[in-house]
């Protein structure tokens, strides 16, 4: 009788995963085509989905138009344009060529205008547009539902570091989070390790953009430590509960600092030691688990930004025994929950860390199904079928059962891999562009690394 209270008790909610066989098969997408489609991703996030080197959802007034008219929210810009510049190394780090170089430069200037276009530097802005062209956002109209105490208007006289002059006027828009801070340190950390003038083909460009990326660094630093490492606007004030930076995050923000800076204080330094085995202790448990566990059932995008946090610091180590703690923390704390997700980014992030830990063959087989997923925003074959792992489910393990290939979730505007593998949404009618970062990050990284073979 006990035995069968258990059974009803573990299987009360359970749900069961969908059984849809699609009639395309992934698998034969060539990585040839998968090359043309990066190419050909970047040629129209050029013309829909960027504005002085800043990303923005793109979107049609009309969903009959053919391309897109008028750009979205921005509320995320801040954290893609890390990902955008993350993913320009990568490229350029595999081309070589002078025109990837100008991408890196590219969005490079655009995360220091959303550092810097306050007036106060080291300020996080979310998103920031010229105010010449503020009919192509709608503004002031489509803001009208923010917080007016975060939206300014640039004074004009922010210098240009890397063009020369000054910025445009800019409207802008603070209350920056901890997220936020994640996309930056994630652009700076990725670009400081894998963008060298020794291995460039330019690098005049280059030693220049290492000290624009110091300079972000520092002032973000500086900026946080003024308001004991709480986000700030340049008022001081914020109105979040996601503002401290703390744990993790505060590692990620010390290691950067550190790398690209430098820490001469012995004190100094060995508080971020200490605080590195704070956040990277392994063994049998570790209470970090009883909140990464229900990270699959509410909360996904946690997964990211542990990657990515935990990604950054990692390629800034220099410490062979720390790095030996953080690739064991790597496998404990997050492989073993999302390896079987078809997660390209999470499992390119992984072996770059764990070389070998596994999953290279799913994950290109997810780039590979990615390539057929639509850049406009139509419905996926299975919306408003919402299949999805219980909450007891997802704390036995039983995930991976519900994982669909990505180009059966759904639409995503800045990446797949931030929603969750077995998410379908509803119906869409295609008003929308994907950035197409999702798919350029990881094919780009794959590249650099080593994991999805040239075309």
């Amino acid at each position: 009788m006990k035995k069968l209270l258990l059974i009803l008790l573990l299987t009360a909610g359970c749900t069961s995963p969908h059984n849809y066989k699609d009639p395309v098969d992934p698998s034969q997408v060539t990585t040839q085509d998968l090359h043309n489609h990066a190419v050909m991703l970047e040629t129209k996030y050029q013309r829909y989905n960027q504005a002085e080197g800043i990303i923005w959802q793109a979107y049609r007034t009309d969903p009959a138009l053919e391309h897109p008219n008028k750009y979205g929210s921005g509320g995320d810009s801040c954290i893609f344009t890390g990902h955008k510049l993350a993913t320009d190394v990568f490229r350029y780090g595999v081309t070589k060529e002078s025109a990837d170089l100008d991408k890196v430069m590219q969005s490079l200037r655009g995360l220091y205008i959303l550092t810097h276009i306050s007036g106060t530097p080291g300020v996080i802005a979310r998103c920031a547009f010229p105010e010449n062209r503020s009919s192509e956002w709608g503004y002031p109209e489509s803001w009208g539902g923010r917080d007016q105490r975060f939206v300014h208007t640039s004074q004009g006289n922010i210098a240009d570091p890397m063009n020369g002059g000054h910025f445009p006027k800019m409207v802008y828009y603070t209350r920056g989070t901890k997220d936020q801070l994640t996309g930056v340190l994630f652009g700076l950390a990725t670009a400081w390790k894998h963008l060298k003038a020794e291995n460039a083909g330019d690098t005049g460009r280059v030693n220049q953009a290492r000290l624009v990326l110091a300079r972000i660094s520092e002032d973000v630093y500086n900026h946080l430590r003024a308001y004991d490492f709480k986000i700030r606007d340049e008022n001081g004030d914020n109105d979040t509960t996601a503002d401290s930076v703390s744990g993790l995050l505060y590692v990620n923000l010390l290691a950067v600092y550190r790398a690209t800076v430098g820490i001469t204080s012995p004190d100094r330094a060995a508080r971020i030691n200490e605080k590195y085995g704070d956040e990277f202790s392994s063994g049998f448990f570790n209470p970090h688990d009883s909140v990464n566990i229900f990270s699959s059932f509410s909360g996904y995008y946690a997964w990211n930004l542990r990657h990515l946090r935990g990604y950054s610091i990692y390629i800034l180590e220099e410490n062979a025994e720390r790095k030996s703690l953080m690739r064991r923390w790597f496998e404990d704390r997050l492989w073993q929950y999302t390896s079987g997700h078809l997660n390209a980014k999470f499992a390119f992030i992984q072996n770059a860390v764990n070389p070998a830990i596994g999953g290279l063959e799913d994950a290109l087989f997810s780039m590979k199904s990615l390539r057929l997923k639509p850049i406009r925003s139509y419905s996926s074959p299975l919306a408003d079928d919402e299949r999805k792992p219980s909450l007891l489910q997802v704390l036995a393990g039983d995930t991976d059962r519900f994982v669909l290939p990505p180009h059966l979730r759904k639409p995503t505007s800045y990446s797949t891999w931030q929603k969750e593998p077995w998410d379908v949404g509803h119906a869409g009618n295609g008003a929308s562009n994907s950035t197409g970062l999702d798919f350029m990050l990881g094919y780009w990284m794959g590249r650099y690394h080593g994991f999805i073979p040239a075309k």
